[in-house]
């Protein structure tokens, strides 16, 4: 084996800045990592939203165009009757 040289590597060293260093970096990426992707919910929940909402409105026109027609056809008839 190689015999390395003790200089490079201090037993005494301290890495408690380095360790916070990337904590504080781990916690930044955790919090950005978050944001991204309740964002991304938001973004596919309102799509799905929009979508349902022009679903709707191109079936509810017909639906609702034919509830008008049979309540005027029921008001009218119940008139005559009368």
């Amino acid at each position: 084996m190689a015999n390395l040289d003790n200089s490079l590597f201090p037993e005494n060293t301290s890495t408690h800045m380095v360790d916070r260093v990337g904590l504080v970096m781990f916690a930044i990426y955790q919090v950005a990592v978050t944001i991204v992707l309740v964002n991304m919910l938001i973004a596919m929940m309102s799509h799905s939203f929009e979508a349902i909402q022009v679903r709707r409105r191109c079936k509810g026109g017909r639906w609702e165009r034919g509830t008008a027609l049979i309540s005027r056809q029921g008001s009218s008839r119940s008139s005559e009757g009368r």
